[in-house]
């Protein structure tokens, strides 16, 4: 970290840091992203013949808990990556306008 920022906020966090984690949950959002597509591409229960059938049903209906699951663990991710992102940049305008101003008072 190169120093703390955020005045009083409660918070000291280098912007850059802020993008790299932003960046490392957007990864893992991008995994439950494919996860979630692979769950969306769930075959007929008539493609597992007459007994698969059976087995499909029981396994459609837990695959529809966990790709409920996914889909709010990809929503939360995105949405958190996108808080994320936006606090840096403030951080990073907050630093720049310290700095001018740091910069015009030394003029």
């Amino acid at each position: 970290m190169s120093g703390p920022v955020g005045g009083d906020q409660g918070f000291n966090a280098d912007p850059d840091e802020i993008d790299a984690h932003a960046r490392r949950v957007g990864e893992v959002q991008a995994q439950l992203d494919t996860a979630l597509d692979a769950a969306n591409q769930r075959m007929g229960e008539e493609a597992f013949g007459k007994l698969g059938a059976l087995v499909a049903s029981c396994c459609n209906s837990s695959l529809e808990e966990l790709r409920a699951t996914l889909q709010a663990a990809t929503e939360s991710s995105q949405h958190h990556v996108d808080l994320v992102r936006k606090w840096a940049e403030v951080k990073r305008v907050d630093e720049d306008s310290i700095g001018a101003l740091l910069k015009k008072a030394g003029e």
